[in-house]
């Protein structure tokens, strides 16, 4: 089992940022999947979609093994695939709804992210550090 660098001594400067590199390699998957999602969308935005359902699968899968390093891999692709449905989503509503609905459906998207955001933080309030 993978074990955090706070209880073990003599932890090498990976295992004792572990919890550092968890929450934040999610944020850089995301960050550079955004810059380069946008040129994908020649190939069509339901196709990227469905390609990015694919890479959450794979990325849930990598973040199933009982590894550090390989952990943090799945969390990058899985905030790529998040990055990537934030620049794929709103523009596939926008799209897909008349004319007369693409604001309350743009805002509901981006509500709905928000709260699922909100959610997930609630879910952890209970667990300890």
């Amino acid at each position: 089992m993978y074990r955090l660098g706070y209880d073990v001594p003599h932890a090498g400067a990976f295992q004792r940022n572990y919890p550092a590199f968890l929450n934040s390699i999610t944020n850089l998957g995301a960050m550079i999947a955004c810059l380069g999602a946008g040129p994908l969308q020649k190939y069509g935005k339901w196709n990227c979609i469905i390609a990015t359902n694919a890479l959450v699968v794979a990325a849930s899968g990598l973040c199933m093994i009982n590894n550090g390093p390989v952990i943090l891999v799945g969390r990058l692709f899985y905030g790529m695939a998040s990055g990537a449905y934030s620049v794929f989503c709103p523009k596939f509503v926008a799209e897909m709804t008349p004319m007369e609905y693409r604001g309350p459906f743009g805002t509901l998207n981006q509500f709905m992210c928000t709260l699922g955001i909100v959610v997930i933080a609630c879910m952890g309030i209970p667990i300890p550090d």
